[in-house]
C-alpha cells in the first residue's frame, strides 16, 4: 500500500510523539575528520555523492506588507567521485516583483573542505562564486558555484529566504529524497495558531522522527501560540526513476502544503479550502465549458447523419470517429478551453479539452447523456481525493453513461478503439463534471495488451533448412501501439524491424491486414526460412521460434515502489513443428501451469507429440496491472520461471 499520511494543523495541538533516539546532528563550520576521510557511503557504495546532513526551519513573520514565510536552510554534502562535483552548482529560485511581491535571499554563505598534507583546509564561498540570473520575466535565481571541489571534498552552505504571502502562501515542497542518497534530512515547521495548513506527506521510505509540540512564537509585533513540527528521515536511498511507475512525484518521499484557512485578529476566518462542488461550479462557469444547444447548432447536420445509425453503440462509435479523424490535437494538455467548439471545428485543431468538449456537445445533440471528466495524466501524478483543487488536473475526456455504465472516450487519438483510453489517462481516478451528481470515475483499462502468434514450420533434413509461415494477431493496446508505429513510420519499417530481429531468417510475402479498422485485430502474416543443422544425428531445437521471453523486465533484487504496468497482458504462442522423416523425439519440455496469487496472472506451457508433429503452446496472462512493493519478488520470480521454461529444448534423434 502507498504510504500517504495526512496531517491537518488545527489551532490547538498537543505533542504527538516524544523525541526519538538515533538522530544525527551537525553544526555549520564543524566538519568531522571522518566525513572528509570517507571513501564511500556504506548504504550505497555506488553513490557519486551523498547528502550528509540537511535541515530546514520554516516559520512565519509579518511586516508592513503583511505575512511572509521565512525559510532557513543548511546542507552538507560529500563528493565521493569526480562526477559528483556537479552537486556544487546550486540554483536558488527567487521571484522579483514590485515592492511587497519580492523574494529575498540573505545570509548566504558556504565553504568547501579538503584534506591537504594531512590537514583540513577550508575554502570559503566568495562573491565571485555567486551569480544573479534572470530566468524568465520576474523569475530569477541565485546561482552558486562552490569553490575548490574535487573527489573527497565536503561542502556545506546555508541561507535564509523570505517569501511574502502575495508571492506564495504555502511553504515550498520539501523532499526527503533526491538523486543521491541522504544520510539525514529533517524539516522543522513553526506554524502559528491562526494559520491552518493541510500537510500532505507522501512516499515509501519510513519516517524516522515525527514529533510536534505546542509553543510560543513571534510574528512582527505579535506574540502568539503555535505548533512546532519536527519530521526527519534517516538513510534515505537515492531516488531512481524506475521502470513501471506512474510518475516521479507519485513515488518520491516529500511533503506538500496547502493553506486551509487564516484566522484574523478580529476572530474572523477566511477559508481557502474548496469543496468538489466548488470546483465543479468553477469549471461550469468557465467560458466554452458548457455550451448551449444554440451555440452548438453547427453540429446538428452531423448529428442527424449519425442518428441514421439505429444502434446506440454504433452512434457513439461514429461520433467518436468523426471528431477524432477531423480535429487534430495540438498536444496541449489542460482542463480549460481557450476557444469555443465552433472555432475549433473551423480550425480543425484544438487542445485536449476543446476537442473532447466538442465531442460531448455532439453526443448531446444525438441525445446521449455525456459529461466531461477531468483527470491527471500519469506523468502529472495521481490526484488526491481529499484535496479539491484544479491544480491537480491537466486533462479532460468525455464520459457517456449507458444503462448505468460509464463509457470513457478520448477523441485526441483516432487509432483508439471505442471505450479505450490512451495509456497517459490510466491514472487512478478522474472527476465527473456535472451540475448535480458529480463523482469520481475509475480510470481503468478496458482492454489488455493482446498478442497471438501462430507458427507452422517444417524441419527439412534434405535442404538443411527450417521453413514455415507465421500469423501474428494484435489486439487491445498491443494493436493500438502497432498502429501508432505504422502511422508514424510506415509499413516498410515494420518489415525492416522484423528482419533485424530475425537476422538469420529469409522473410517473404509479408502482409499487414486491418491497418486502419480499429475494431479489428491488427494482423501480420509472412513466410520464413533459415538454415539449421537439421540433418545431424541429434538435433537440439528450441520450439519457441517467436514470442520467447529471454530477459526479465524486473531486474532489481528489491523494489521500494509499486509496479504499475498501466494495463494487463495476454501473450499467446502456438506452434506446429513437423520433424524430418526418420527422427523421433528423444526428450521435450514438460508442461507447466504457474499461477500468481489472487488470480493476478498465469503462465501455461504445454507440449505434445502427435506422429511427426510437435505441438507447443505458451500463454502468459496478467490480469492485474498494479503490484505492491511486497508483491515484486513474486512477479520477478514469475518471469524467471517463464524465461527458464522458454529456454528449454526439444531433443530429436535419428533412428538407426
Amino acid at each position: 500500500m502507498k504510504i500517504v499520511e495526512w496531517l491537518i494543523v488545527f489551532c490547538l495541538f498537543t505533542s504527538l510523539l516524544p523525541a526519538q533516539n538515533g538522530e544525527i546532528r551537525a553544526a555549520y563550520g564543524d566538519v568531522p575528520l571522518a566525513e572528509l576521510k570517507m571513501k564511500f557511503y556504506t548504504p550505497d557504495s555506488t553513490a557519486e555523492a551523498v547528502v550528509l546532513y540537511e535541515e530546514a526551519h520554516v516559520f512565519f513573520d509579518a511586516d508592513h506588507y503583511g505575512l511572509k514565510i521565512i525559510f532557513k536552510y543548511f546542507g552538507r554534502y560529500k563528493i565521493l567521485r569526480k562526477s559528483g562535483t556537479d552537486r556544487g552548482i546550486i540554483k536558488l529560485p527567487v521571484y522579483k516583483g514590485p515592492p511587497g511581491e519580492e523574494e529575498f535571499i540573505s545570509k548566504l554563505e558556504g565553504c568547501t573542505y579538503n584534506i591537504e598534507d594531512g590537514k583540513i583546509v577550508s575554502t570559503k564561498l566568495t562573491k565571485d562564486g555567486i551569480f544573479h540570473e534572470q530566468v524568465m520575466g520576474k523569475h530569477h535565481q541565485e546561482k552558486i558555484s562552490m569553490p575548490n571541489l574535487k573527489e573527497g571534498s565536503v561542502f556545506e552552505y546555508r541561507y535564509t529566504k523570505e517569501t511574502p504571502f502575495s508571492v506564495g502562501d504555502t511553504p515550498e515542497t520539501w523532499y526527503f529524497q533526491t538523486s543521491i542518497p541522504m544520510q539525514w534530512c529533517e524539516l522543522n515547521l513553526h506554524i502559528p495558531v491562526n494559520l491552518n495548513y493541510l500537510i500532505l506527506k507522501r512516499g515509501y521510505i519510513p519516517i524516522h522522527t515525527n514529533t510536534s509540540e505546542a509553543s510560543r512564537m513571534v510574528m512582527g509585533s505579535l506574540e502568539t501560540g503555535g505548533v512546532n513540527y519536527h519530521i526527519a528521515v534517516k538513510h534515505a536511498p537515492a531516488f531512481k526513476d524506475e521502470p513501471f511507475i506512474t510518475s516521479t512525484e507519485d513515488c518520491i518521499s516529500k511533503i506538500d502544503f496547502e493553506l486551509s484557512s487564516i484566522r484574523y485578529s478580529d476572530n474572523s476566518t477566511k477559508s481557502f479550502t474548496n469543496t468538489w462542488d466548488d470546483l465543479v461550479s468553477t469549471l461550469l462557469k468557465t467560458d466554452h465549458y458548457t455550451e448551449t444547444p444554440k451555440k452548438t447548432a453547427y453540429l446538428q447536420p452531423i448529428a442527424e447523419l449519425i442518428k441514421l445509425e439505429k444502434d446506440t453503440m454504433q452512434q457513439l462509435k461514429k461520433a467518436l470517429e468523426l471528431v477524432a479523424a477531423n480535429i487534430e490535437w495540438d498536444h496541449h494538455s489542460t482542463v480549460f478551453a481557450r476557444e469555443d467548439s465552433k472555432k475549433v471545428f473551423e480550425l480543425r485543431k484544438g487542445n485536449v479539452t476543446e476537442i473532447n468538449l466538442m465531442l460531448i456537445s455532439l453526443l448531446k445533440q444525438i441525445g446521449l447523456k455525456a459529461n466531461p471528466v477531468i483527470l491527471s495524466t500519469r506523468g502529472n501524478g495521481q490526484i488526491t481525493e481529499e484535496y479539491p483543487s484544479l491544480d491537480q488536473f491537466n486533462y479532460t475526456i468525455a464520459c457517456v453513461t449507458l444503462n448505468g455504465k460509464d463509457i470513457l472516450l478520448d477523441a485526441t487519438e483516432p487509432l483508439l478503439k471505442l471505450g479505450m483510453l490512451p495509456e497517459r489517462c490510466l491514472n487512478g481516478k478522474g472527476r465527473l463534471i456535472k451540475q448535480t451528481g458529480s463523482r469520481f470515475v475509475l480510470l481503468k483499462p478496458t482492454q489488455k495488451k493482446v498478442k497471438m502468434e501462430f507458427i507452422n514450420t517444417t524441419l527439412n533434413g534434405a535442404t538443411g533448412e527450417i521453413t514455415g509461415n507465421a500469423v501474428i494477431s494484435q489486439g487491445g493496446y498491443e494493436a493500438y501501439e502497432g498502429r501508432k508505429v505504422l502511422k508514424a513510420r510506415g509499413e516498410g519499417t515494420i518489415l525492416n524491424d522484423l528482419k533485424k530481429a530475425r537476422s538469420e531468417w529469409s522473410i517473404k510475402n509479408f502482409k499487414i491486414e486491418n491497418k486502419e479498422d480499429v475494431s479489428e485485430s491488427l494482423k501480420y502474416t509472412y513466410d520464413f526460412s533459415f538454415p539449421d543443422n537439421v540433418s545431424a544425428a541429434v538435433i537440439y531445437l528450441n520450439p519457441m521460434f517467436s514470442g520467447r521471453i529471454e530477459s526479465n523486465p524486473f531486474t532489481q533484487q528489491e523494489r521500494l515502489y509499486p509496479v504499475d504496468l498501466a494495463m494487463g497482458a495476454d501473450q499467446t504462442y502456438v506452434a506446429n513443428i513437423t520433424i524430418p522423416e526418420g527422427y523421433v523425439v528423444e526428450e521435450f519440455p514438460k508442461s507447466v501451469n504457474i499461477a500468481l496469487a489472487e488470480d493476478m496472472g498465469k503462465f501455461t506451457y504445454a507440449m505434445e507429440v502427435a506422429g511427426n508433429v510437435i505441438k507447443v503452446s505458451s500463454r502468459i496472462t496478467l490480469n492485474e496491472y498494479h503490484f505492491a512493493p511486497e508483491q515484486y519478488e513474486m512477479l520477478k520470480n514469475f518471469y524467471d520461471r517463464i524465461i527458464q521454461k522458454h529456454a528449454e529444448q526439444v531433443i530429436l534423434k535419428k533412428n538407426k
